[in-house]
Order: C-alpha cells, then structure tokens, then sequence
C-alpha cells in the first residue's frame, strides 16, 4: 500500500466562533469537503472549540438532520 499526499491551503482565521457553515473559512470548508468526497460520508458536525455548543452543523441535508436531532436528543 502506498499513501497518497494531498496539500491543500490553510487558514489563520478563527473557527472559535462560527455558528454555520458558511461562517467556516472558505479552505477550512475545501478541507472538509475534501474529507467528505474521499470518505464517501456527508460532514455532519464540525467542532469548533472545546465548549460542547461549538459545533457548526454540516451542509448536507441528512447530515445536518441527523445532527440536529442528536442535538436536540442530548438537550432532554
């Protein structure tokens, strides 16, 4: 098996404080994406920090669904 290296821009912004996905830097959203697209599974938290509501909820309709109703679920 031989790895395949893949370089993709970085960013300097802070995540800390995105509440959507749009919110997310332009790169940090290719780098996800790309993740996604290599993996095969839609994104569907992303966290952003260390506090549990850090989380940006994915792009994806499924996945953003599931992740919204795990968020609700771990409310009650």
């Amino acid at each position: 098996v031989e790895p395949v290296y893949e370089s993709m821009p970085g960013w300097q912004e802070s995540t800390s404080d995105c509440l959507t996905w749009d919110d997310l830097p332009e790169n940090a959203r290719s780098y996800l994406n790309r993740i996604s697209d290599l993996t095969g599974v839609p994104i569907a938290l992303v966290g952003v920090g260390s506090g549990r509501k850090q989380l940006v909820i994915g792009v994806d309709e499924l996945a953003g669904w599931v992740a919204e109703t795990a968020l609700a679920t771990r409310k009650k």
